[in-house]
């Protein structure tokens, strides 16, 4: 009796191994799926002239693109492109370069 409770709990362990090798190695084919996918997108940047009441947020979310995690990741990258410190501020007036991506090839 002994013997078969060691059978069958070694069974049970091997058959739940496998399903989470199974349920890991479907996950990380959609993932790299996905990368793939995201591939095929180019960046590209384009001037923006900063309008009254515009801040680098607001700026964001107009521009962002599901490539970026989150508007203050690509605020970020904005601020870091165009040389802009964490205590500097944006005019009205003024340009900034923002990034985006696209699946066109522009010329």
């Amino acid at each position: 009796m002994k013997l078969f409770r060691n059978s069958f709990l070694s069974s049970v362990i091997f058959t739940m191994l496998l399903a989470t090798a199974v349920v890991c190695t479907v996950k990380l084919t959609d993932v790299g799926a996905q990368k793939k996918a995201d591939s095929n997108r180019y960046k590209y940047y384009t001037s923006v002239e900063v309008k009254p009441g515009d801040t680098l947020t607001s700026i964001a979310k107009k521009y962002i693109t599901p490539e970026y995690a989150s508007v203050s990741e690509y605020v970020d990258e904005i601020c870091k492109y165009n040389h802009i410190g964490s205590g500097d501020k944006i005019h009205a007036g003024k340009y900034i370069s923002v990034m985006y991506y696209s699946d066109e090839i522009k010329k």
